[in-house]
């Protein structure tokens, strides 16, 4: 084995690289099918590293380290409120097979030109089965076996298409009372349409003239509801907004669950402008005539789906979206319909429709501030759209969802199961297959700072090293760079470095 020299290259390095992710790509071993939730691509660019919460997990010879990727910048705006996106994705390197020299040891931490401070330090033996992941956050959260990450989706025990809905009488504008948002544009205009349903064919639109928020026309049904699934057809007629109102108290006092395909408001007051899919809740600014900004805006912006990305409120940490719901938004189906679907429960909601690409879009409310229930009714934002097959039917009453032809994923959507068999929590099912084992006696870890599916160390931003034996010092490393300093014989320099794993295998190491 070599020594660490002042100078090493390709001939004298005293690390062997074993896997790693860049601003390139991945290793070779990894880039045989990484799922949707993992990074393809190193996402830091030589910027400071945010407070974060790495994991490395150990088992059966294998080994996966990772953190939750940074939040976006929209870009669309650099003040706040609402000027991140949540990433959806965990960066991550991995490996099937460490090798025959390993077989575990100590673990500690590791700094490369880096002052850090580590805290929140859990290791958990993996030898025999923990009790569970994912920190015991509930049901708004679940281990997902075929990506080894916590999956985060409020109330994904309720999937669209109750059976035995409970059906609203769409053929009467007695069904509702038809209530107008402050300062419009021109009176809203409810009528029951040739085919007999109820329909808004005006072009409201309200704060007018101002137009930096979606406010408009509403429809309200007399009763009130709490904890409930509404479903509603929209056949639509124009690109505007156009959605549910829930929790309705009064005109000053309710939620609004939204969706619009046309790039407005501009500037919309929340720096969420279209196209979007957002539920957000009345405060007590008024919704007055003129401009407003994010310091009068009239809404609280509480989640939304944006073409940047979504913001799902209340995310637990370390918790990602599941890749079933789009990243960003797509449009709705002009001059046809979508089934809109609506769910709340304890205070927490699930807004989303299947856009024409089959993809559900889809935004969470893990937390409804200052939600007691409502009436819940139909809105329109300068649309004319015509609504049907509408249904409120409060969840204490429904048994079954899918229309009885499906299966309630943990996603919180209707489908097929996958697989139950869950990999080993090291390694992940990526289509390929797995090294043969080649030691017998490597030990089990997984290190945790907070969270992960397969819990493993937390380790504040630098790195982790583990399995150090004393008798012959071999390490293995895993660390993070961003800087652009090339001072690396491995042909994986920064800021192109990113997460490397390195084997040790000198004696003086």
């Amino acid at each position: 084995g070599g020594d660490i020299f002042d100078v090493m290259d390709e001939t004298n390095n005293a690390f062997d690289l074993i896997t790693y992710i860049d601003s390139n790509g991945v290793s070779s071993e990894m880039n045989s099918g990484i799922p949707w939730e993992y990074e393809q691509k190193y996402p830091y660019d030589g910027t400071d590293f945010e407070p974060m919460k790495m994991t490395l997990i150990v088992k059966d010879n294998q080994l996966r380290v990772m953190f939750p990727s940074p939040e976006i910048d929209s870009g669309y705006t650099d003040s706040e409120p609402n000027n991140k996106r949540q990433s959806n994705r965990y960066t991550a390197a991995w490996t099937m097979d460490l090798g025959a020299e390993y077989r575990g040891g100590q673990i500690g931490l590791f700094t490369y030109a880096h002052q850090a401070t580590f805290n929140d330090m859990k290791i958990t033996d993996l030898s025999s089965e923990p009790e569970g992941y994912c920190e015991g956050l509930g049901d708004d959260v679940y281990c997902d076996g075929r990506v080894g990450l916590c999956l985060g989706v409020p109330i994904a025990d309720v999937c669209p298409d109750p059976v035995n809905p409970n059906y609203k009488d769409t053929q009467s504008l007695d069904t509702f009372d038809l209530l107008e948002d402050p300062n419009l544009s021109e009176p809203c205009v409810w009528e029951i349409a040739v085919d007999g349903h109820i329909r808004q064919t005006s072009n409201a639109w309200g704060n007018y003239p101002g137009d930096n928020t979606l406010t408009g026309c509403n429809a309200v049904l007399k009763e009130s509801y709490t904890d409930f699934i509404a479903q509603v057809r929209i056949d639509h007629r124009d690109n505007d907004g156009v959605g549910l109102v829930f929790g309705w108290n009064s005109v000053d006092d309710h939620f609004k669950a939204q969706k619009i395909n046309d790039r407005w408001p501009s500037p919309a007051a929340d720096n969420v402008g279209g196209p979007h899919l957002k539920i957000k809740r009345r405060n007590s600014f008024d919704c007055a005539e003129g401009a407003q900004d994010a310091t009068n805006v009239c809404f609280d912006t509480i989640s939304y789906v944006d073409q940047f990305g979504a913001y799902h409120y209340g995310m637990p940490t370390g918790a990602i979206a599941p890749s079933d719901y789009a990243k960003v938004y797509e449009s709705y189906s002009e001059f046809d319909y979508t089934t809109l679907t609506l769910i709340v429960r304890d205070s927490k909601a699930r807004l989303l429709y299947t856009a024409p690409s089959g993809r559900t879009v889809g935004a969470f409310a893990f937390a409804l501030p200052n939600y007691s229930g409502g009436r819940v009714g139909l809105f329109t934002y300068a649309h004319q759209a015509q609504f049907s097959e509408f249904s409120v039917t409060p969840l204490d009453e429904v048994r079954e969802f899918c229309n009885g032809r499906a299966d309630c994923l943990p996603t919180g959507l209707c489908g097929t199961p996958h697989p139950t068999t869950s990999p080993t929590p090291a390694s992940l099912n990526t289509g390929g297959s797995s090294k043969k084992k080649s030691s017998s006696n490597s030990a089990t870890i997984i290190i945790v700072v907070v969270v992960c599916c397969v819990v493993a160390i937390l380790v504040g931003i630098c790195g982790v090293y583990f399995g150090m034996n004393k008798k012959k010092k071999a390490m293995t490393k895993a660390f993070e760079a961003v800087e652009g300093e090339s001072k690396d014989n491995d042909s994986v320099s920064g800021p192109l470095k990113n997460i490397e794993i390195v084997q040790g295998k000198g004696t003086t190491v």
